[in-house]
């Protein structure tokens, strides 16, 4: 419980109640039941204002190419946390994202936290000092970066392509290598604000000159007829599924094969390219071993309480698919595994409490 409250009882789903003690032992009904614990406000100090002061998650990601600094798990209302991003050699900080758009493109800075929960992205462009890396021409103007992304078996996530630019582009077209069994979505996609009046063409391509691994597909990305404005973008982003065949426990490579884009006046140009990742863990994974066990659970509860591990998957941390990492992921990832619920599976397991 947060600080000020007082825990009231458990009551079933018929609103009975079957339990006063914080912790008890409960026999599970044939037909199923919910548990919800009561909380109530009951601050210490009788001059104490009655609304709750409340907390929030904050969490903190980033890209390949750096790391950041600075707390995160659950804060206060009203209080403050500052956050530091370093890039690593061969790579330039390109911005902290909240909530998936751009907040700052400060290294570090400071924030007080509201009303809601927090997620804090750093991301990281690949700019070798060395001209002679394979696929690094000299120009630094425009950069392509693809994302590690993480999911499940049976999941269907958002896949970004990124784009830095400090000219206006016209058409372009980006070929993509992805790993055996995906399935690309052409229909379902979401083009940056900042690329206006394009033709859109998802479609997979026929080539039988690349170079790809076995059962690997490639897929053109085709914008045609408008222009993109100088921006550091998700230029486009669309929908990936993982099916429940692929292999978990490690992260398969989506590469870059193919870019051609033009400038105002015509002029082909190139770019900085740098491919990405599709991490698929089994629900629960958190550490990315390709097991659920108690490591899993321990390093869970741990990041509840601010203690975030250096290796935690949220993901998959995330059971019950609710957005947030709470009590009722850690029970979930118990019944895993206990064997209670498939750790492959991407149905949640129906929690047993719901805390309100």
């Amino acid at each position: 419980m947060e600080s000020g409250y007082s825990f009231q009882g458990w009551t079933n789903s018929k609103g009975e109640i079957v339990s006063n003690n914080t912790s008890f032992s409960y026999t599970m009904p044939v037909d199923g039941d919910t548990l919800t614990a009561h909380c109530v406000f009951n601050p210490g100090s009788p001059v104490e204002p009655n609304d709750p002061v409340l907390r929030h998650s904050v969490t903190a990601t980033c890209s390949d190419g750096g790391y950041y600094s600075g707390s995160t798990g659950r804060y206060l209302e009203g209080s403050s946390y500052t956050l530091t991003a370093y890039a690593n050699s061969g790579y330039e900080f390109a911005g902290w994202y909240l909530n998936g758009e751009l907040y700052t493109n400060l290294r570090s800075f400071s924030y007080t936290i509201g009303k809601e929960n927090l997620n804090f992205y750093a991301q990281f462009v690949f700019n070798p000092s060395s001209p002679g890396e394979p696929n690094m021409p000299a120009i630094s103007e425009y950069s392509y970066y693809l994302m590690t992304v993480n999911g499940r078996p049976g999941d269907t996530v958002k896949y970004p392509i990124n784009l830095v630019n400090t000219q206006v582009v016209k058409d372009l077209n980006i070929r993509l290598t992805f790993p055996a069994d995906v399935v690309v979505d052409p229909d379902d996609y979401i083009l940056s604000d900042k690329a206006v009046g394009y033709t859109v063409t998802i479609c997979e391509a026929v080539d039988t000159i690349s170079i790809i691994e076995e059962g690997a597909k490639l897929w053109d990305f085709t914008l045609i007829g408008g222009t993109t404005e100088p921006a550091t973008q998700a230029l486009l982003t669309f929908n990936v599924f993982l099916p429940d065949t692929i292999d978990t426990g490690h992260r398969h490579q989506v590469k870059i094969n193919q870019i051609s884009m033009t400038m105002e006046d015509g002029t082909a140009v190139t770019a900085r390219t740098r491919n990405g990742l599709l991490g698929v863990f089994k629900r629960g994974d958190t550490n990315g071993d390709n097991e659920v066990d108690i490591v899993d659970v321990t390093s869970t509860i741990s990041s509840i309480l601010g203690d975030v591990p250096p290796v935690f998957i949220t993901e998959v941390a995330d059971a019950n698919d609710d957005k947030s990492i709470d009590i009722v992921d850690v029970t979930s990832i118990i019944d895993i595994v206990l064997g209670n619920s498939g750790g492959n599976s991407n149905t949640p397991p129906d929690p047993l409490v719901d805390p309100q």
